[in-house]
Parts: C-alpha cells; structure tokens; sequence
C-alpha cells in the first residue's frame, strides 16, 4: 500500500530570493548515507504556438529570433539555472505548408524552437492532441528540425516502439519518455505513425517496465484529463498503474489549467511524484480575463509555475530530494491592444515576483499566488 502524502507548504522566499512554494519537505539523509551527486530540472506547462504568439507578415529570420528570445527573456535566467530544463512542445515545427486548415492547427516557426533552446530547454515532448496538425510529414519533420537544434526529443516511436530519451548527468541516468491519450487527427491509415500515442495506457505499461530497467530515475511527460476540468479522479488511478510500472514522476499536460502536485511514498521508500497538469507556459488562452474583476475561474489558464526538481544519488539509489514551484503569471495584452494603447499583441511568461505593477498590481498578486496554491493543493488552503 502506498502511503498517499499531502502536500506541504513550507514558506513564500521574498526580497531578495526568489519566491517559491515548497511542495514536499526536503529528504533528510543519514550520515552513514552521504550524497554522492545531484542533479535539478525544472518542467514547465504546455507552450503552444497560437497564432497571436508566432506570427509576424516579414519572414525575417533574425527578427524572429529576436522576437522570440524577447518572450522567453522574463522566465530564461530560471530554466537555464538547471541542470535539465524540459518543456511540452504543443505544435509542430514543420513546413507551413504542411499545416491543416483550421483554427485550431498550429506550427511554430523554427525562430520559435531556436529561441527556446537558446533560453535554457534541453529536451522536449511533442506527444499531444496537436502532434499531427501538420500531417505525418510535419510530424517527422518536427523531430527531424528539433534535433538540428539540439534538443533531445521525447514523445515518438523506432520500430513500434516508444523512444525514450536517456540523459546522464553528474553519474545520474534519467529517462524520459512521451505519451498523448489524444489527438485531434486521424492517424494515417496507409502508413504506420511514429507519435507515442495510447488510447489505453495499459498498452504502455509493458514499454515502461523495459525502460525502467535501463534508468535510475524514469520521468513521464503525458497529455491526458479534460481541458478546464479541475477534477482529476480517473487519471489519478492511471497514475497509480503508472508508478507500479516503474515510472518515478510523472508531468501531466493538456486541460490548461493547474492540478494538484502530490506525492506518494512506496514500500521501499521512494517518493514518486505526479503533477496532474502544469497547465499553460505561453498561450493565447483566458486572454479577456481581468484580475481581480472577472471570475477567478478565467484566471486558470493565466496561472502557471516552474516545477523544480532536485533528485540525488545516495547509497547506489537516486531519491527525489526536493521538489518546489516558482508562480509563473502569462501576460497577455489583449485589452491594451485592442484598445490602441500598444501597437503589438503580446503574449509571455513572467516570473510572478517581477510582474510590473501595470501588468499585475500588488493587491492583484497576492490573489492570483492564492489561486496558484489553491490550484496545487497547499496544506495552507485546506
């Protein structure tokens, strides 16, 4: 039986820290069983190249990159402070062409995954709902455009089976791997795909079982849940098969909005972590929603963190050390656009510490960092 753990706030960092939320009391260490290495990572929620984000009329390759270094410049001094910073890629990165025609199917330029590489991401999943907006061909092209920028990629198959992508560092070997329960698409009947994709996780649970054999530490980044629905019952149970396959943590994507980070501790005494949903890092989602006048629930999509993972070898055995979030707010200037106070839409993650106070007034701040901890299930909110 596993012994369930509440999340624990432990303390708001102000001044001259940043601030952060604790999410579980840091792994105390006998003695006679010293640290030997560690290594941190951090996860962040889905970035999805919505329109209003990545396009621009002048295809100048320099000015892109410019721009979107320019939108991940508020939150880059914190991913590239890891030593693995990951990311959920939702959307292609692919020939427009390719691209279908709908609203609701996106690209992302190649300046776009350039400047997350260059603002600290290292590895990527791009097993979601949106894998296949650019057709199988985008899809292959994606992991193709991806690597030439040197991340590593998580989320497709090599002979029917799922990649998992190994990074060893500081004598710790972590894997990744990449599942989406959804797609929006069809998959091609004629040809067989290479997205990651489960219908029935308990296909997967085989693949699992043969990474875990290969790693110390197995992470799972997977597209699951409901969009908005803050209830979390049934992926809950899916975690639970998950963690008996031999995953360590897992990071929800999908509804676009924050779920609940719990962990749980097993017979041997391992903390296994699951954040149900990170929800957004940069969309155009809850664009209308105003602070402190609209219903808080509209609000959910604007909230995000940076989860933050410190994991540790000791005795032969690599433990989740410590695991706390950073509040993340994701600007968007809808009103102040529309209105022709600023020339330019303007979408972007910011530190929730460094919000301006035309972007988010203190009084403003202090609401949403309530709503971020309610969303996570703080001890303090019970």
């Amino acid at each position: 039986m596993r012994d369930t753990k509440p999340l624990l706030f432990t303390a708001f960092l102000l001044g001259a820290s940043l601030l952060k939320i604790g999410i579980m009391p840091e792994e105390k260490i006998p003695p006679l069983n010293p640290i030997t290495q560690e290594v941190s990572l951090c996860f962040v929620g889905d970035i999805i190249p919505h329109k209003m984000i990545v396009y621009e009329k002048k295809k100048d390759s320099e000015k892109l990159k410019n721009k979107f270094l320019g939108l991940f410049s508020h939150v880059s001094n914190e991913i590239s402070s890891v030593d693995i910073a990951f990311g959920n890629m939702e959307g292609p990165c692919a020939d427009q062409k390719l691209k279908r025609k709908h609203k609701m199917a996106f690209n992302a330029p190649y300046e776009f995954n350039w400047a997350m590489k260059e603002s600290g991401f290292d590895i990527l999943n791009i097993a979601n709902n949106h894998a296949m907006d650019c057709k199988h061909e985008g899809f292959k092209q994606t992991i193709h455009n991806l690597k030439k920028l040197s991340f590593r990629v998580t989320g497709y198959t090599t002979n029917d089976r799922s990649v998992f992508t190994i990074i060893e560092t500081n004598d710790i070997k972590i894997g990744f791997m990449g599942f989406t329960t959804l797609l929006n698409w069809s998959l091609p009947k004629d040809k067989k795909t290479n997205l990651s994709f489960f219908k029935d996780l308990d296909d997967s649970l085989d693949i699992i079982k043969e990474a875990d054999k290969e790693v110390d530490y197995l992470i799972l980044s997977i597209h699951w849940g409901k969009e908005y629905d803050t209830r979390y019952k049934e992926i809950k149970k899916s975690a639970r098969k998950l963690f008996a396959a031999g995953v360590d943590c897992i990071i929800g994507h999908h509804p676009h909005i924050l779920l609940p980070v719990e962990y749980e501790k097993d017979s041997a005494g391992y903390r296994n972590i699951v954040a149900y949903s990170l929800g957004d890092f940069m969309a155009n989602i809850g664009r209308e929603y105003k602070p402190l006048k609209s219903p808080k629930a509209e609000g959910n999509p604007r909230r995000s963190v940076i989860l933050k993972l410190v994991l540790m070898k000791t005795n032969n055995r690599v433990l989740a050390k410590k695991l706390e979030s950073v509040p993340v707010w994701i600007h968007n200037n809808y009103y102040a656009f529309r209105k022709g106070k600023e020339k330019k839409r303007l979408i972007y993650p910011l530190l929730m510490e460094d919000c301006p106070i035309k972007i988010l007034s203190k009084t403003a701040q202090t609401f949403e960092l309530k709503q971020i901890r309610k969303s996570l299930k703080m001890d303090e909110e019970k």
